[in-house]
């Protein structure tokens, strides 16, 4: 029997039903009712900071592969693939970004390059700080929330992807088996082009040290201002008992569980871990639930709606092949 994508997702709604049945609803409402709206505030002024960043980010990449886009687009396009990830697990529906640059270059394959490169930079920064968390996490407070070895294992993996990424002719003998049966025989010859339009563009990419690098940059500035709302978060619900230095921990275990595709947009999952992690401070379960929805609300609903009203003004067809 086929499994849907939305199947595994449904682990992390009974996830939440669990922890919602286990708490303190008047706690959790008190807390997010006695919010400090000027702290709360200054949080959501960094997460629109880190859209437009985001956006001069991805110009940098694209750049790379030798085209251009305009910031505007940029941000349309990052927030367009933002919304789709959220009702995917996984946040596979960022791939789905490759359709709208592609009407900008005119090659599927180079579009989905500027994606996947985008997002390696990420995951790059992600794994990086993931894995000092761990250690922090195993030698100072002897917790193993964050296993070394999961972090190890992550990492491992993505090394073998960009790999695979790189070696053109190991990944076409790797995927030759799934093309003969999945693609249809009119979208072959396509297929394959854009597949060699992808390998040329990410040989081309990585050449151009000087544009990967600022985006790169501009990654790390991205992750300093995360962190920076997350803190600004937790000061405007009253938690005052987490150290700033914190954030640098919680951010990629947060972020590294919501990778997992069995919730959408980490309902359910951010709020156990916010749980466990916050709970090393004192912070109450309702409190640690209050954050999560608190992050949900702002850093997800927010920007999907963003993404939504640009979707929904500039829809595109090659998308319903995803369903």
């Amino acid at each position: 029997m086929k499994i849907k994508k939305w199947h595994m997702g449904i682990i992390g709604l009974i996830l939440l039903a669990f922890i919602l049945s286990s708490i303190n609803l008047g706690e959790l409402f008190q807390t997010i009712l006695k919010i400090n709206l000027a702290i709360f505030a200054i949080a959501l002024l960094l997460e629109i900071l880190s859209i437009i960043i985001k956006g001069i980010k991805y110009v940098f990449v694209v750049k790379a592969h030798h085209e251009s886009i305009s910031l505007s687009n940029s941000i349309k396009y990052t927030r367009i693939g933002f919304f789709l990830s959220m009702v995917t697990p996984g946040k596979i529906g960022e791939l789905a970004r490759a359709f709208y640059i592609n009407k900008k270059i005119h090659s599927l394959g180079k579009s989905l390059s500027t994606v996947v490169v985008d997002r390696a930079i990420d995951l790059v920064i992600l794994l990086s700080t993931g894995f000092a968390a761990a250690i922090f996490l195993s030698l100072t407070m002897e917790t193993n929330i964050l296993p070394i070895e999961a972090i190890v294992i992550v990492i491992v993996l993505f090394v073998l992807l960009a790999v695979l990424a790189s070696r053109k002719n190991l990944a076409k003998k790797l995927l030759k088996p799934i093309f003969k049966a999945i693609i249809p025989e009119k979208m072959k010859h396509k297929a394959r082009i854009g597949f060699n339009d992808f390998y040329a563009a990410i040989g081309k990419a990585v050449k151009n040290k000087k544009e990967l690098a600022i985006a790169v940059f501009y990654g790390i500035i991205i992750w300093v201002i995360t962190v920076f709302a997350f803190w600004f978060y937790l000061l405007s619900l009253n938690i005052f008992t987490v150290p700033f230095y914190f954030m640098i921990v919680l951010l990629p275990a947060i972020i590294i569980i919501e990778l997992l595709p069995i919730s959408f947009s980490g309902i359910g999952t951010r709020d156990a871990v916010c749980i466990v992690l916050l709970g090393i401070f004192g912070v109450s379960a309702p409190e640690a639930v209050a954050f999560s929805v608190l992050l949900f609300a702002t850093g997800y609903l927010l920007n999907a709606a963003i993404g939504f009203v640009f979707f929904s003004n500039e829809p595109i067809k090659e998308l319903k092949d995803l369903q």
